[in-house]
């Protein structure tokens, strides 16, 4: 689900699915485990904001820049550990499996976050791109209309 609100974007979710392992098919992985993710997009634009706006950024960035999106997420996982992991100590486990969280959301939003100012910015710049893209929003939103409730 994504949410539109004056100040910010939400994204939920509370479906998962692993693929690209046969050993994710033979555990049955997927039913093994609940899933909840929630992303909150919010931005500062350099025309619109005080220009005394400072921001934390990672080392080497531009300190200069004074527009920028950010993204707080949080992300549940409860898993029903299959064998062989259910003989190792549940701590172990979760620290393994907090830490690979934490890089792969962290490149995951800085790929998508990236990607998203790119976009934006041709959109800012380029009237037919904006025309190519609402009217992508028009032909979603009549195949959402024409969808039947399952």
């Amino acid at each position: 689900e994504v949410r539109l609100e004056s100040d910010r974007v939400v994204i939920t979710s509370q479906k998962c699915t692993l693929s690209g392992s046969p050993f994710i098919e033979k555990v049955k992985l997927n039913e093994r485990f609940d899933f909840k993710i929630d992303c909150e997009l919010t931005w500062v634009d350099s025309s619109v904001s005080s220009p005394t706006i400072t921001t934390e950024q990672e080392e080497g960035e531009d300190q200069g820049l004074s527009s920028f999106i950010a993204a707080k997420t949080y992300l549940s996982v409860e898993v029903d550990r299959p064998v062989p992991f259910n003989t190792i100590p549940r701590r172990v486990v979760e620290k393994i499996g907090n830490t690979a969280m934490r890089i792969s959301i962290k490149y995951i939003l800085k790929s998508f976050l990236k990607g998203l100012a790119q976009d934006y910015s041709r959109w800012a710049e380029d009237e037919d791109y904006r025309k190519f893209r609402s009217n992508l929003m028009v032909k979603e939103e009549a195949v959402s209309f024409a969808t039947p409730e399952v």
